[in-house]
């Protein structure tokens, strides 16, 4: 991260901000909307000390660059910060993506119900800082969201790759859940060290033992699906090109569930009318017209609770 001290009031405009980009790799395409510091200023407050704009690479690619306010010790956070003094914080904006998922659902001990164990968690790291750089190591843990204990520390994963511009990687762990951490919220936190600096993600899946989504894997295609998509056999030989996305679903007490599949803008894929279910195995089967690449939240609605699981189409 690269530091710029600024001092206020002052006239600070596009050609600032170009020379802040240039010295991250890149320059300005559109502006955070300030025409001077003031605003800049202001704009950064409203936003919680953060404000977005796109570069571009010396290769022409695109990347995303947060740019923050406020003392160094802060890192970014605007509390007792005057207009006397302050420090712009330039970076490329890193979002790594979790996936986590169940690789097989298992009886529990007293025959209630279903629990998925173990997990595949799968870390996608994407570099868009216009610059190759050498990834070390990694780390995955499991935290307790309630007490901050670990539930499980894995060992180091040694990389030991490059990640060109532009390139992506997949790390990937098998990781079998104590019961403890069941009908509970678990974050997992990925810790990777490069020779760019720490790169560190959290997302939290819940684990429930009285009704699960089966997500399996796709071995030949080596690609995360729910359940299986197919062409719908209705529509075939024709130019309606539907498809099934078939969710497992298993139930162990009589209840009413929808089911609903939104993708990461927030857009319903499909929503579907609750329906009445006896204890048992399923397969719900949802048809969409098409389904892209990405990432997609699944979404169970029952009248005592509601399951949400995210998983990624490759």
């Amino acid at each position: 991260m690269r530091v710029f001290p600024v001092a206020f009031p002052g006239d600070i405009r596009i050609d600032t901000l170009n020379a802040i980009a240039s010295a991250t790799g890149g320059r300005v395409l559109f502006s955070p909307g300030a025409a001077d510091m003031d605003s800049l200023y202001n704009e950064m407050i409203a936003r919680r000390c953060r404000v977005e704009y796109q570069s571009s690479c010396a290769d022409g690619t695109l990347r995303k660059v947060e740019m923050m306010i406020g003392k160094p010790e802060q890192l970014g956070e605007c509390d007792g910060v005057g207009k006397d003094s302050a420090w712009f914080y330039a970076r490329t904006k890193r979002r790594p993506d979790i996936v986590i998922m169940p690789d097989s659902l298992t009886l529990d001990q007293s025959g209630n119900g279903l629990r998925p164990n173990p997990f595949t968690v799968s870390y996608r790291i994407h570099n868009d800082r216009c610059e190759a750089y050498f990834i070390y190591r990694s780390i995955l843990t499991l935290v307790d969201a309630d007490t901050g204990g670990v539930w499980i520390d894995s060992p180091v994963r040694d990389i030991a790759v490059p990640l060109e511009n532009n390139d992506s990687l997949v790390i990937s762990w098998k990781v079998t859940v104590k019961p403890e951490a069941h009908d509970r919220i678990r974050t997992f936190a990925v810790k990777t060290e490069t020779s760019n600096g720490i790169l560190e993600a959290r997302d939290s899946v819940f684990i429930p033992a009285v009704l699960v989504t089966g997500i399996r894997m796709n071995s030949q295609a080596r690609s995360f699906f729910v359940g299986d998509v197919f062409p719908n056999p209705v529509t075939a030989g024709t130019n309606h090109k539907e498809y099934l996305f078939r969710v497992p679903v298993s139930v162990n007490k009589e209840t009413r569930i929808g089911l609903s599949l939104i993708n990461m803008m927030g857009k319903e894929v499909f929503t579907g009318d609750p329906e009445y279910y006896v204890p048992g195995d399923y397969v719900i089967s949802v048809p969409v017209i098409a389904l892209r690449k990405g990432v997609y939240v699944v979404i169970l609605r029952t009248p005592v609770k509601t399951f949400f699981r995210k998983v990624l189409v490759r």
